[in-house]
């Protein structure tokens, strides 16, 4: 095996990730798309009529978690757009160390943060509670 083989690999695994990202990228806004209008939809759709205080807190803790699922979801969404620019600053700045020494570059990447993979998960159970909440609120303004 000569340099050219590993070469072509490295470019083959560079195209799979920048795929992978644009695939989580339109995933994730599509996602901030839905809740943020849901969250407008059930605050506006919400009436004022004077119900039971447990009633009013699953429709205030319901509409919390839908809000906060879909700020943590920009957060992650922000994330995931900034890994092209720290992959950019990483090789520019392995580039400038090789000339340098004169050698060779080596292999670079840029992994996610630890709040990306945390906020993405949380958001997932956010989101998740906050649409069960809200439907226990359907249920309980029905009887």
């Amino acid at each position: 095996m000569n340099n050219e083989y590993y070469k072509e690999q490295i470019r083959q695994l560079t195209e799979v990730m920048e795929k992978s990202t644009e695939k989580k990228i339109s995933f994730f806004q599509h996602l901030l798309l839905v809740s943020a209008s849901i969250v407008g939809i059930v605050i506006s759709l919400h009436t004022t009529n004077s119900e039971c205080l447990y009633i009013r807190l699953v429709f205030l803790v319901s509409t919390g978690l839908l809000s906060l699922g879909a700020l943590s979801l920009a957060v992650v969404l922000y994330d995931f757009s900034r890994i092209q620019e720290t992959l950019c600053q990483v090789l520019r700045t392995e580039i400038q160390d090789a000339m340098k020494t004169d050698r060779e570059c080596k292999i670079v990447s840029a992994d996610q943060r630890k709040r990306t993979l945390f906020l993405e998960k949380t958001s997932y159970i956010l989101l998740t509670l906050g649409f069960v909440l809200q439907i226990t609120y359907t249920g309980l303004m029905a009887f």
